[in-house]
Protein backbone atom coordinates (compact mmCIF):
# COMPACT_ATOMS: atom_id res chain seq x y z
CA UNK A 1 0.00 0.00 0.00
CA UNK A 2 3.08 2.19 0.55
CA UNK A 3 4.77 1.82 -2.24
CA UNK A 4 1.26 2.35 -4.15
CA UNK A 5 1.31 5.81 -2.24
CA UNK A 6 4.91 6.83 -3.17
CA UNK A 7 4.47 5.58 -6.83
CA UNK A 8 0.98 7.82 -7.11
CA UNK A 9 2.98 10.63 -5.43
CA UNK A 10 5.72 10.27 -7.15
CA UNK A 11 4.09 10.11 -10.85
CA UNK A 12 2.35 13.51 -9.60
CA UNK A 13 5.07 15.54 -8.80
CA UNK A 14 6.52 14.16 -12.48
CA UNK A 15 3.89 15.09 -14.02
CA UNK A 16 3.94 18.69 -12.14
CA UNK A 17 7.62 19.25 -13.16
CA UNK A 18 6.33 17.95 -16.65
CA UNK A 19 3.71 20.92 -16.81
CA UNK A 20 6.22 23.20 -16.18
CA UNK A 21 8.95 22.61 -18.02
CA UNK A 22 6.14 22.85 -20.63
CA UNK A 23 5.14 26.53 -19.71
CA UNK A 24 8.11 28.03 -19.44
CA UNK A 25 8.86 26.50 -23.00
CA UNK A 26 5.71 28.00 -24.47
CA UNK A 27 6.72 30.98 -22.16
CA UNK A 28 10.22 31.49 -23.94
CA UNK A 29 9.40 30.85 -27.02
CA UNK A 30 6.65 33.69 -26.61
CA UNK A 31 9.59 36.22 -25.51
CA UNK A 32 11.83 35.13 -27.90
CA UNK A 33 8.70 35.38 -31.01
CA UNK A 34 8.15 38.85 -29.55
CA UNK A 35 10.92 40.24 -29.31
CA UNK A 36 12.09 39.03 -33.03
CA UNK A 37 8.81 40.98 -34.24
CA UNK A 38 9.74 44.14 -32.16
CA UNK A 39 13.58 43.88 -34.34
CA UNK A 40 11.49 43.93 -37.08
CA UNK A 41 9.05 46.41 -36.65
CA UNK A 42 11.41 49.41 -34.82
CA UNK A 43 13.89 49.93 -37.43
CA UNK A 44 17.47 51.28 -36.73
CA UNK A 45 18.27 54.51 -36.23
CA UNK A 46 20.95 53.96 -39.19
CA UNK A 47 17.99 52.82 -42.07
CA UNK A 48 15.39 55.62 -41.21
CA UNK A 49 18.08 58.49 -41.43
CA UNK A 50 19.74 57.07 -44.72
CA UNK A 51 16.18 56.58 -46.70
CA UNK A 52 15.06 60.05 -45.37
CA UNK A 53 18.29 61.63 -46.09
CA UNK A 54 17.61 65.37 -47.08
CA UNK A 55 14.28 65.16 -46.83
CA UNK A 56 13.78 66.09 -43.11
CA UNK A 57 9.98 67.76 -41.86
CA UNK A 58 11.24 69.58 -38.60
CA UNK A 59 8.06 70.23 -37.29
CA UNK A 60 7.60 67.99 -33.96
CA UNK A 61 4.12 67.31 -34.11
CA UNK A 62 3.08 63.99 -36.20
CA UNK A 63 -0.64 63.74 -37.31
CA UNK A 64 -0.05 60.58 -38.22
CA UNK A 65 0.23 59.35 -34.53
CA UNK A 66 -3.53 59.64 -32.96
CA UNK A 67 -2.01 60.05 -29.71
CA UNK A 68 0.23 63.40 -31.21
CA UNK A 69 -1.73 65.37 -28.15
CA UNK A 70 0.04 63.27 -25.38
CA UNK A 71 3.11 64.82 -26.37
CA UNK A 72 1.97 68.16 -26.80
CA UNK A 73 0.02 68.14 -23.43
CA UNK A 74 3.11 66.57 -21.34
CA UNK A 75 5.28 69.79 -22.36
CA UNK A 76 2.21 72.00 -21.70
CA UNK A 77 1.85 70.41 -18.32
CA UNK A 78 6.21 70.52 -18.10
CA UNK A 79 6.18 74.64 -18.64
CA UNK A 80 3.51 74.89 -15.81
CA UNK A 81 6.05 73.64 -13.86
CA UNK A 82 8.66 75.48 -14.23
CA UNK A 83 7.26 78.75 -14.52
CA UNK A 84 7.65 80.94 -11.58
CA UNK A 85 4.59 80.71 -9.64
CA UNK A 86 4.22 76.52 -9.89
CA UNK A 87 8.33 76.01 -8.92
CA UNK A 88 7.83 74.64 -5.06
CA UNK A 89 8.37 70.90 -4.73
CA UNK A 90 5.74 69.77 -1.98
CA UNK A 91 5.08 66.63 -1.11
CA UNK A 92 1.34 66.64 -2.39
CA UNK A 93 2.79 67.14 -5.98
CA UNK A 94 5.69 64.40 -5.02
CA UNK A 95 4.18 60.57 -5.19
CA UNK A 96 5.99 57.74 -3.63
CA UNK A 97 7.60 55.16 -5.63
CA UNK A 98 8.25 51.75 -4.16
CA UNK A 99 8.54 53.69 -0.61
CA UNK A 100 10.02 56.67 -1.93
CA UNK A 101 9.49 60.11 -3.08
CA UNK A 102 9.45 60.10 -7.05
CA UNK A 103 12.61 62.87 -6.88
CA UNK A 104 14.69 60.04 -5.12
CA UNK A 105 13.40 57.41 -7.26
CA UNK A 106 14.51 59.54 -10.39
CA UNK A 107 17.76 59.63 -8.89
CA UNK A 108 18.32 56.24 -7.87
CA UNK A 109 16.71 54.40 -10.92
CA UNK A 110 16.37 56.51 -13.64
CA UNK A 111 20.61 58.09 -13.53
CA UNK A 112 22.70 57.86 -16.81
CA UNK A 113 24.05 54.43 -15.49
CA UNK A 114 20.50 53.20 -15.63
CA UNK A 115 20.00 55.22 -18.75
CA UNK A 116 22.68 53.03 -19.94
CA UNK A 117 21.26 49.91 -18.88
CA UNK A 118 17.73 50.68 -20.68
CA UNK A 119 16.05 51.59 -17.22
CA UNK A 120 15.30 48.34 -16.03
CA UNK A 121 13.29 49.12 -13.13
CA UNK A 122 10.92 51.21 -15.09
CA UNK A 123 10.84 48.48 -17.95
CA UNK A 124 10.64 45.12 -16.55
CA UNK A 125 7.38 46.43 -14.26
CA UNK A 126 5.74 46.77 -17.77
CA UNK A 127 2.71 44.16 -17.44
CA UNK A 128 1.95 43.72 -21.01
CA UNK A 129 4.63 41.65 -22.80
CA UNK A 130 4.73 43.24 -26.15
CA UNK A 131 4.65 47.01 -24.35
CA UNK A 132 7.62 46.14 -22.91
CA UNK A 133 9.54 44.81 -25.41
CA UNK A 134 8.51 47.77 -27.42
CA UNK A 135 9.76 50.41 -24.78
CA UNK A 136 12.70 48.49 -24.66
CA UNK A 137 13.21 48.29 -28.06
CA UNK A 138 13.20 52.32 -28.88
CA UNK A 139 15.36 53.05 -26.24
CA UNK A 140 18.14 50.86 -26.96
CA UNK A 141 18.04 51.76 -30.78
CA UNK A 142 18.21 55.50 -29.43
CA UNK A 143 20.77 54.81 -26.78
CA UNK A 144 23.05 52.89 -29.57
CA UNK A 145 22.33 55.46 -32.35
CA UNK A 146 24.45 58.55 -33.24
CA UNK A 147 22.20 61.67 -33.72
CA UNK A 148 23.90 64.51 -35.53
CA UNK A 149 21.39 67.39 -34.37
CA UNK A 150 17.31 67.02 -32.32
CA UNK A 151 15.71 66.90 -35.80
CA UNK A 152 16.94 63.71 -36.74
CA UNK A 153 15.71 61.96 -33.41
CA UNK A 154 12.81 63.77 -34.12
CA UNK A 155 12.37 62.43 -37.44
CA UNK A 156 13.42 58.80 -36.11
CA UNK A 157 10.28 59.16 -33.63
CA UNK A 158 8.07 59.67 -36.29
CA UNK A 159 9.07 56.86 -38.17
CA UNK A 160 8.73 54.71 -35.25
CA UNK A 161 5.24 55.94 -34.70
CA UNK A 162 3.75 55.15 -38.24
CA UNK A 163 5.43 51.65 -37.83
CA UNK A 164 3.49 51.06 -34.98
CA UNK A 165 0.42 52.78 -35.74
CA UNK A 166 0.21 49.93 -38.62
CA UNK A 167 1.57 46.86 -37.08
CA UNK A 168 -1.09 44.25 -37.03
CA UNK A 169 0.02 42.04 -34.55
CA UNK A 170 -0.39 45.06 -31.82
CA UNK A 171 -3.94 45.74 -29.44
CA UNK A 172 -5.51 49.09 -29.93
CA UNK A 173 -3.98 49.32 -26.56
CA UNK A 174 -0.77 47.79 -26.96
CA UNK A 175 -0.40 50.47 -29.72
CA UNK A 176 -1.75 53.32 -27.32
CA UNK A 177 0.58 52.91 -24.42
CA UNK A 178 4.09 52.67 -27.23
CA UNK A 179 1.97 55.98 -28.98
CA UNK A 180 2.09 57.37 -25.82
CA UNK A 181 5.89 56.71 -25.24
CA UNK A 182 7.20 57.58 -28.29
CA UNK A 183 5.10 61.27 -28.54
CA UNK A 184 6.25 62.26 -24.91
CA UNK A 185 9.96 61.10 -26.43
CA UNK A 186 9.50 63.32 -29.35
CA UNK A 187 7.96 66.32 -27.91
CA UNK A 188 10.34 66.11 -24.77
CA UNK A 189 13.36 65.90 -26.23
CA UNK A 190 12.61 68.97 -28.69
CA UNK A 191 11.12 71.40 -25.61
CA UNK A 192 14.43 70.15 -23.03
CA UNK A 193 16.51 71.51 -26.33
CA UNK A 194 14.20 74.68 -26.99
CA UNK A 195 13.95 75.59 -23.61
CA UNK A 196 17.93 75.22 -22.97
CA UNK A 197 18.72 77.98 -25.82
CA UNK A 198 16.13 80.54 -24.85
CA UNK A 199 15.81 80.31 -21.34
CA UNK A 200 18.77 81.87 -19.50
CA UNK A 201 19.49 78.61 -16.82
CA UNK A 202 20.56 79.79 -13.67
CA UNK A 203 22.19 76.34 -13.12
CA UNK A 204 25.58 76.12 -14.54
CA UNK A 205 25.16 72.32 -15.08
CA UNK A 206 22.74 72.90 -17.08
CA UNK A 207 24.24 75.99 -19.45
CA UNK A 208 27.29 73.30 -20.06
CA UNK A 209 24.62 70.88 -21.28
CA UNK A 210 25.57 69.72 -24.66
CA UNK A 211 22.05 69.33 -27.30
CA UNK A 212 22.42 65.30 -27.34
CA UNK A 213 22.01 65.17 -23.71
CA UNK A 214 18.42 66.61 -24.00
CA UNK A 215 17.91 63.08 -25.71
CA UNK A 216 18.58 61.48 -21.99
CA UNK A 217 16.15 63.64 -20.46
CA UNK A 218 13.20 62.49 -23.19
CA UNK A 219 14.32 59.03 -22.67
CA UNK A 220 13.85 59.50 -19.08
CA UNK A 221 10.34 61.23 -19.43
CA UNK A 222 9.42 58.55 -22.08
CA UNK A 223 9.98 55.71 -19.70
CA UNK A 224 9.09 57.51 -16.59
CA UNK A 225 5.12 57.48 -17.44
CA UNK A 226 5.20 53.53 -16.94
CA UNK A 227 6.39 53.84 -13.45
CA UNK A 228 2.40 54.51 -12.93
CA UNK A 229 2.00 50.96 -13.02
CA UNK A 230 3.52 51.60 -9.55
CA UNK A 231 1.36 54.13 -7.88
CA UNK A 232 -2.15 53.06 -6.89
CA UNK A 233 -3.95 56.31 -7.53
CA UNK A 234 -2.75 56.42 -11.26
CA UNK A 235 -3.43 52.76 -12.33
CA UNK A 236 -1.50 50.55 -14.83
CA UNK A 237 -0.16 51.67 -18.24
CA UNK A 238 1.22 54.88 -19.03
CA UNK A 239 0.70 57.91 -16.91
CA UNK A 240 1.08 61.61 -18.73
CA UNK A 241 0.80 63.14 -15.18
CA UNK A 242 3.95 61.32 -13.77
CA UNK A 243 6.04 61.41 -17.01
CA UNK A 244 5.29 65.63 -16.30
CA UNK A 245 6.58 64.99 -12.76
CA UNK A 246 9.54 62.75 -13.53
CA UNK A 247 10.43 65.59 -16.49
CA UNK A 248 10.82 68.06 -13.86
CA UNK A 249 13.04 66.34 -11.99
CA UNK A 250 14.82 64.62 -14.32
CA UNK A 251 16.29 67.85 -16.46
CA UNK A 252 17.93 69.22 -12.85
CA UNK A 253 19.40 65.24 -12.12
CA UNK A 254 20.55 64.36 -14.29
Amino acid sequence: MNKITISVVTMGVLALLMFSCNREKVQLSNEREISAQMEELIPSVETVLSENSGEFDLSVANDANPFDYVGLEHNKGLEKLLTANNTEETEVDDPVIYGQPLKEFVREKMSLIEFSKGYPSVVDSIKNAKVREGVSTILRRTREAKFNNVYEITVYLKEVDNGIRTATFLTEYEKEQLLSMTSTYRYSVNFWHEYSNVVNLEDDFQKKREWWEWLIIGAADAAGGFIAGSVPICGVGFNLWIAIQVSRYAGKLL
